[in-house]
């Protein structure tokens, strides 16, 4: 091909990148990018196509793709200041970072490198090979005599610095792990080590949540209410320069699209580059989001939600309904911009390190609930001390009471036969004429557990007591599933107000209140969702006023099977 044509190629990819380029910075990738070269040619006549946005190559388009270089063809050229580097992966786990010798980053590493080196066995090491995730318990970092006494400030360095921390860790275990299987480097899989840290204190509630917290660590509990549909997400992405063909690969921090605004081949002016998905060099792996609302125990109440970030392995982690305890870092998105003015707020999610899921629901019982337990015990006439203390402002009712606290201690499962199991939730209705304080003592029984909610039956829909699906924004076409009461009630209670203003409603709870579980299946999405909740409703008899010369169902106009429950 001669020289002209080469440049009148040249020209025509300029002008198709440069409404990409524009407002991006070089000094945003230098410390990021690094240059992979190769080979490879254009053939024929083919007519370069251009490329806009997140528009990748394709056999179709691309003018390069009979030709591109092998992985074995790649020659990498490094940074200048990565050339005397001594670790290997620095660029993975730390692409923020500069590697610079005597550093205290590079100190830390050293450091790491060593204790991680006597922390873990044989074995431990071959299953980290071999499962590339690596469960640290904080605790076992903050309170090592050894790792305190080199670094006496572990401990506020994870809570300030949790991302350069672990990014830290785990190059040098990667560094261990590359320095022990040497013999058999064919066989090391280079996929980026995940570490999840777990155990870390203290707790910090959601509505605490501030902006003063950004980029720290934190450890949150909540319920998922939401979750949405796994979603690729390229961490590392292989650009080809259109002068020299050159390959660079780009860290897209925090999963945003940038493209290198110059060739760091010596003597190449290229700056327009075309994305190589498919290339063996471009990382990517899943991505889910989920809103967990903060569930706090003694007032029954649902509070603050946020939205919080899944990667990698932690994908498809947890359902709605599920009590989970996060460790996460604090991010910032830019939302929505506002029509008054031409600012954008962030508004402030989650990305997350660990999830534990709650697998029981128990309380944990210090000193002095045991203590009082056992004087408890001690009372002769102790349901009836039970009974009374329900809502003590409702003078009288003690049937009624009695009612509300045997369906809070609930009975037992059983297996009827080898596949048959009986469920031990009790379901409670309480019908009676207005004004004789059902509502009062509803909101008592929700009161008394860890995870209760109260819903009013006037204003209550089948979606949002079961299951409800949602477009995600953005016109992707995929569905949000968000979770309802009974969902969210799992393993506790869900108390219903004015339950006979629910007509068509009440047939969407005969599957939970029999099979204890909500099956879902909607817009291609099939699944079933625990829903082990006991149900105490109140009611109104129809006119008023309950008639004693008729039944219970005639009384509501109920339907019979739901009475059955």
């Amino acid at each position: 091909m001669s020289g002209n044509n080469w440049r009148g190629y040249r020209g025509t990819w300029r002008g198709g990148w440069n409404s990409s380029k524009r407002g991006s910075s070089y000094n945003s990738f230098k410390n990021n990018t690094y240059l992979y070269s190769g080979s490879p040619s254009i053939s024929g006549n083919q007519t370069p196509t251009h490329s806009h946005g997140m528009d990748f190559l394709t056999p179709e388009n691309s003018p390069f793709i009979g030709s591109l270089p092998s992985t074995s063809d790649l020659q990498v050229l490094r940074k200048r200041e990565l050339e005397m580097c001594p670790f290997e992966s620095w660029e993975i786990y730390l692409p923020s970072v500069s590697y610079e010798s005597g550093s205290e980053i590079e100190k830390l590493v050293t450091i790491f490198l060593r204790f991680f080196s006597e922390f873990y066995n044989t074995d431990q090491f071959n299953r980290i090979k071999s499962n590339r995730v690596i469960n640290l318990d904080h605790n076992d970092i903050i309170y090592d005599p050894d790792l305190v006494l080199e670094i006496p400030c572990i401990a506020e360095l994870i809570r300030d610095q949790p991302e350069r921390v672990l990014g830290a860790i785990g190059l040098a275990i990667d560094q261990i792990l590359s320095n022990r299987y040497t013999n058999n480097s064919k066989d090391i899989d280079r996929t980026p080590l995940t570490i999840q840290l777990y155990n870390y204190s203290p707790i910090t509630t959601l509505n605490s949540l501030r902006s003063s917290q950004y980029e720290k660590c934190v450890s949150v509990i909540g319920v998922v209410i939401k979750i949405t549909n796994i979603r690729p997400r390229i961490s590392r992405m292989a650009f080809l320069c259109s002068a020299c063909k050159g390959v660079q690969v780009l860290s897209l921090l925090d999963g945003k699209y940038r493209v290198p605004t110059k060739c760091l081949a010596r003597g190449c002016r290229g700056k327009s580059f075309f994305p190589m998905k498919t290339s063996p060099l471009t990382e990517s792996a899943g991505w889910q989001s989920i809103s967990i609302h903060e569930l706090v125990g003694g007032d029954g109440v649902m509070h603050k939600s946020v939205e919080c970030e899944l990667n990698g392995c932690l994908v498809d982690s947890c359902i709605p309904g599920d009590v989970v305890t996060i460790t996460a870092v604090v991010k910032a998105s830019s939302g929505e911009q506002e029509r008054a003015s031409k600012e954008r707020k962030n508004l402030i999610y989650l990305r997350a390190i660990s999830v534990i899921i709650s697998i029981s629901n128990k309380q944990i019982f210090n000193e002095d609930d045991l203590s009082a337990i056992r004087e408890l015990q001690k009372i002769p006439n102790l349901f009836k001390l039970i009974t009374n203390s329900l809502s003590p402002t409702i003078y009288g009712h003690e049937v009624v009471k009695a009612g509300l606290v045997l369906g809070l201690f609930g009975g037992v499962t059983k297996q009827k036969d080898e596949h048959i199991l009986m469920r031990g939730e009790s379901h409670v209705l309480v019908v009676g004429d207005p004004g004789q304080g059902m509502n009062h003592l509803l909101q008592a029984v929700s009161t008394l557990t860890p995870r209760s909610l109260f819903v009013c039956g006037s204003s209550a829909t089948a979606a949002s007591l079961t299951i409800t699906l949602t477009k995600e924004p953005g016109g992707g076409g995929d569905y949000t599933l968000e979770a309802g009461a009974l969902v969210l009630g799992d393993c506790g209670v869900c108390c219903i107000d004015e339950f006979e203003k629910m007509n068509t409603q009440q047939l969407a709870l005969i599957e939970a209140m029999e099979q204890q579980y909500i099956r879902v299946s909607k817009s291609g999405i099939i699944c079933n969702l625990p829903a082990r909740t006991s149900i105490i409703a109140a009611a109104n008899p129809v006119g008023g006023h309950y008639n004693k010369t008729k039944t219970v169902s005639e009384n509501l106009k109920m339907n019979s099977s739901l009475l059955s429950r």
